[in-house]
């Protein structure tokens, strides 16, 4: 099971986040992948917010998270990460099978101590509407 060390880009998390939810509706995945990815990725206070796994996972297959599980493709459309600073925040394109595409704003930190010091986790992902919402281009790049 893929999980948070220090060697991890955040792009790479996104990725492992994006790719578990992709194979989360595979009901012949194996159990230690798919959504287990996404959770493990989560950062402590995300988990002790949206916990136990069983809530979290419930959670995500519900709106307007659940165009992410089983999605058909999803792309990185932009990435900051300020130097100065150890988070990062990406706007994330996910297409559904039927074509439709959603928009998302995944936001990382790295924690300097407890169980995740030093890894990129996941704080939180929300849908964005970028024609109603636009996202500021200073804010991502």
């Amino acid at each position: 099971v893929l999980a948070p060390t220090p060697e991890l880009t955040p792009l790479e998390v996104i990725n492992a986040q994006l790719v578990g939810l992709q194979t989360a509706a595979d009901p012949d995945a194996a159990p230690a992948t798919g959504m287990r990815v996404v959770w493990n990725f989560a950062a402590p206070a995300n988990r002790e917010v949206t916990g136990p796994f069983e809530r979290f996972d419930a959670m995500v297959r519900a709106e307007p998270y659940a165009v992410l599980v089983g999605h058909a493709t999803h792309e990185i459309a932009r990435l900051d990460q300020p130097e100065d600073r150890p988070v990062a925040q990406a706007l994330v394109a996910v297409t559904a099978d039927h074509g439709e595409i959603t928009w998302f704003v995944w936001m990382l930190s790295k924690p300097a101590d407890g169980e995740a010091a030093g890894c990129w986790v996941t704080d939180a992902v929300y849908p964005v509407d970028v024609e109603q919402d636009p996202v500021d281009p200073g804010q991502i790049v």
